[in-house]
């Protein structure tokens, strides 16, 4: 009967097999596998809070530019909303095409803030981003200093980003 796997005669005088992998072949690719690993998942991770903070930041933008427009049409700002995730009072027009009503990207629902004190500041307009019982906000306050830092001043009580009133998130449009 012959043998399934072919065999030759090793350097020992031994017959070896020729199939499969040895265990030092098999540690050595888990080792190669497990650097790559370790070096493409905090790439990964930071490539992904960037874009999260883009997102933020762009929905940030949009929103003020909407409310700076409606008090350049109206001579003045829309009154405070105490309805989060809704839009305020003559807003429909200047929001309807936006992310106002969705979940951010770290949690929690946007809402205007008019005339409102922040851990106190008085802010005359700003958009907010309120931690919600359906969306806590995640962004940790490292998260919220990292971002600062990327779009603003690096200081989280003074500039256009600010922490607010229970730690929510502050975009600045009129101080």
């Amino acid at each position: 009967m012959t043998s399934p796997t072919p065999t030759f005669l090793g350097p020992a005088g031994r017959f070896r097999s020729c199939a499969g992998f040895t265990l030092l072949e098999l540690a050595i690719v888990v080792v190669i596998v497990g650097l790559i690993t370790s070096i493409a998942i905090p790439s990964y991770q930071r490539i992904q809070r960037n874009s999260r903070y883009g997102v933020l930041m762009n929905d940030f933008r949009v929103f003020a530019s909407a409310f700076q427009q409606y008090n350049a049409v109206n001579a003045k700002w829309p009154a405070y909303s105490s309805t989060k995730n809704a839009f305020p009072t003559g807003m429909n027009e200047y929001l309807r095409r936006t992310n106002w009503t969705q979940r951010t990207v770290f949690g929690g629902n946007y809402n205007w803030d008019y005339n409102i004190t922040h851990n106190g500041r008085k802010v005359t307009a700003a958009v907010a981003v309120y931690k919600a019982t359906k969306y806590p906000l995640t962004m940790t306050a490292a998260e919220m200093l990292a971002f600062d830092r990327k779009f603003d001043d690096g200081n989280l009580t003074t500039g256009n980003f600010q922490k607010g009133f229970q730690n929510c998130l502050l975009y600045i449009v009129q101080n």
